[in-house]
């Protein structure tokens, strides 16, 4: 049976939520992956998509099935931006329930974000089907 590859997508959040830094709040997502889906290589990974909002310097970090994945400084914006990042594909588990959390790195004794807007996540990615 030969194999097929193509590239698809989920949609994590269709709309915003606010990240508080003082709080030490995060937000999860639990994802589904399809059993074909591909890990990638060092040319051809997932990416993660997604609009922030930086009212000053923040430190975002995400990460996957409790693996961080980023820790990323944004500057400040004030204006909606859309971010893309290369992820490590095998962090995922392919037929299985995946974990993807955002959260902000705050340290009292620096000045930093207090918060951040995140909107429209989307993951993209390779996939194997039979035909």
């Amino acid at each position: 049976m030969a194999q097929l590859t193509f590239s698809d997508y989920i949609t994590m959040r269709d709309g915003s939520f606010v990240l508080n830094a003082h709080s030490n709040q995060s937000k999860k997502f639990h994802i589904d992956l399809p059993e074909g889906f591909v890990k990638g290589t060092s040319k051809a990974k997932p990416i993660i998509q997604f609009k922030l909002y930086v009212p000053v310097d923040a430190q975002l970090l995400i990460g996957i099935n409790d693996q961080l994945q980023m820790n990323l400084i944004y500057h400040q914006n004030q204006r909606w931006v859309t971010i893309h990042e290369l992820l490590d594909g095998s962090l995922f588990l392919p037929g299985e329930s995946n974990k993807i959390e955002f959260f902000l790195r705050y340290d009292e004794t620096e000045e930093g974000a207090s918060s951040i807007g995140i909107s429209d996540i989307v993951l993209f990615f390779k996939k194997k089907i039979n035909i």
